[in-house]
């Protein structure tokens, strides 16, 4: 599944820099341009030095900690939700239906977050510090919106907001542009869901 998404992205990122729809600072040196479009992760960049920005221990280990943690309920997950066939409430008529579908979804954000942040964490290893991928969407969104456009994958939503809709806007309007922009991630999850688990 990570070898799938970080091809595609790149693959946005190509269409980033056809169209000139990169951050800026990205232009200012060719180590700048190989690092961005080489890579899925987003990195902090410092304004008066426009190069990325280092990762203070205290980010560090808080990062190494979120991956460990998400490794260890991960595999308390799996364990639980193979012992049960993947059908909590099948298996236990107290539980209620609802219960197996948040089960689910906590499960696939576990498997994304370790996966996603586990590349974040090569590069905070590498000293640099990263855009947050995920920012607590299932326990800290008040709405559907602030869900989908501020907790829930921002290296995906980057992606197509850079690769897709803003090449798009220079050839359509808002409107036309979003629509074009939906139906690519539409076709790209289920390519990438598709190759990830057919």
């Amino acid at each position: 599944m990570t070898s799938t998404y970080i091809t595609s992205v790149v693959g946005f990122r190509c269409i980033e820099a056809m169209y000139d729809t990169s951050p800026a600072v990205v232009e200012t040196s060719l180590i700048h341009y190989l690092t961005y479009f080489s890579t899925p992760v987003s990195f902090h960049w410092q304004e008066t030095t426009q190069a990325r920005k280092k990762i203070s221990l205290l980010d560090l280990a808080s990062n190494v900690m979120g991956v460990t943690a998400a490794m260890v309920s991960l595999t308390l997950l799996l364990s639980f939700m193979e012992h049960v066939s993947y059908a909590p409430s099948a298996a236990y008529q107290y539980v209620p239906k609802i219960a197996t579908v948040y089960l689910h979804t906590l499960l696939v954000y576990l498997l994304l977050y370790f996966g996603f942040n586990t590349q974040a964490l090569v590069q905070n290893l590498s000293g640099y510090s990263t855009v947050p991928i995920f920012k607590n969407p299932l326990f800290a969104s008040r709405s559907a919106t602030e869900f989908w456009t501020k907790r829930w994958n921002i290296m995906t939503h980057t992606a197509l907001k850079n690769g897709i809709y803003r090449p798009a806007r220079k050839f359509w309007s808002t409107k036309i542009s979003m629509c074009v922009t939906f139906l690519v991630s539409g076709l790209y999850h289920d390519y990438v869901w598709y190759v990830s688990f057919d």
